[in-house]
């Protein structure tokens, strides 16, 4: 295993030291908690589109849940838009924890931010 013991200086770069305090247990699962500009979620997913019709949402995808899709005309018909995101894995951390994850878990500080399908597990 190779190890830097200098400083690093490029700002896109960081490093990590983690001790495991008994040999005897495995790392498993850490409960890592993430705060990401919503702006900067979107720029991570692999693709997204907003919508601010009902008829652009129907021209996207017609097989929503009939629940779903009622939630998404009010959003619509309040003033709101709706926002679909694609992602793919590429081996990196936010995407792989969607992911597995969806967006069941995460909290939005902003309420204006709701979830109306979240489902992870791919």
């Amino acid at each position: 295993m190779k190890k830097k013991i200098d400083f690093i200086t490029n700002s896109s770069s960081t490093s990590f030291i983690v001790a495991n305090k008994d040999k005897k247990l495995c790392f498993g699962k850490v409960k890592i908690e993430l705060e990401v500009d919503f702006v900067d979620l979107l720029n991570s997913v692999d693709r997204y589109e907003v919508f601010r019709t009902e008829e652009e949402i129907l021209d996207y995808y017609d097989g929503y849940e009939p629940s779903d899709f009622e939630k998404m005309k009010k959003i619509i018909k309040n003033g709101g838009e709706i926002i679909v995101m694609e992602l793919e894995s590429t081996g990196k951390l936010l995407e792989k924890y969607l992911l597995d994850n969806g967006l069941k878990f995460v909290k939005f500080k902003n309420k204006n931010i709701q979830v109306i399908y979240g489902e992870g597990g791919y």
